[in-house]
């Protein structure tokens, strides 16, 4: 089932398809889409500081991490299994952020 926000979203897509949507509807995702990506950015400070605590607590970059981790090669602690949900979420956080910010960027060029 559908969020709501979605159905909303998709009300939304299909009365800007007909071309009616105006300078408020635009004005307001715009603010949005900012909330959103000041948001994302905050989030992935946080994680990004969580990951570097990480890095010099174990005095191992993230790539020699992730080939250690993958290989089995580290031993089993709950440590490493949060490092890796960090550097998932992160990775996730960046995508998010890289999207919002092109929708911005599309925004300024129209």
């Amino acid at each position: 089932m559908k969020s709501r926000l979605l159905v909303k979203l998709d009300i939304l897509h299909d009365v800007m398809l007909e071309d009616r949507a105006d300078e408020v509807v635009e004005t307001a995702l715009d603010y949005l889409l900012s909330y959103e990506r000041k948001k994302l950015e905050k989030e992935l400070l946080l994680t990004e500081k969580q990951v570097a605590s990480f890095r010099g607590r174990f005095s191992m970059d993230d790539r020699e991490f992730m080939r250690k981790y993958e290989s089995s090669a580290l031993e089993d602690k709950p440590e490493f299994l949060e490092w890796f949900a960090l550097l998932s979420l992160e990775s996730s956080l960046k995508q998010r952020f890289i999207l919002v910010s092109k929708a911005l960027e599309l925004v300024s060029f129209v």
